[in-house]
């Protein structure tokens, strides 16, 4: 059953509206629950969960990456740059820029 988010302007409150599927697609207007007024649907972005790479996934890299992962986890950007030297330059850079930014 899809929820929307709706604002009403006529008494500052927001509030959700269910609807079934089989009724209009994604209405633009909601009596609001407080003051019946009309209230506009709010647009809210969808949550993306952040996946965090563990250890375990370093396994999955090919060798020449998990030392240069291993040093990025742990936001050590110095050994980071020298394990990337010879796989990837661009990481490398990269690296040294955080390393600069960070002071270290």
């Amino acid at each position: 059953m899809p929820v929307y988010e709706y604002f009403c302007r006529n008494c500052n409150k927001p509030f959700e509206a269910y609807y079934k599927l089989s009724q209009s697609e994604g209405q633009k207007s909601s009596p609001c629950p407080v003051c019946r007024q009309a209230a506009a649907r709010v647009f809210t972005p969808i949550a993306i969960p952040r996946v965090e790479r563990t250890d375990s996934d370093l396994m999955d890299d090919p060798p020449e990456y998990r030392k240069m992962h291993y040093y990025e986890k742990r936001r050590d950007w110095r050994r980071a740059a020298d394990a990337a030297e010879g796989v990837s330059e661009y990481a490398k850079q990269k690296f040294l820029q955080k390393a600069q930014e960070e002071g270290v």
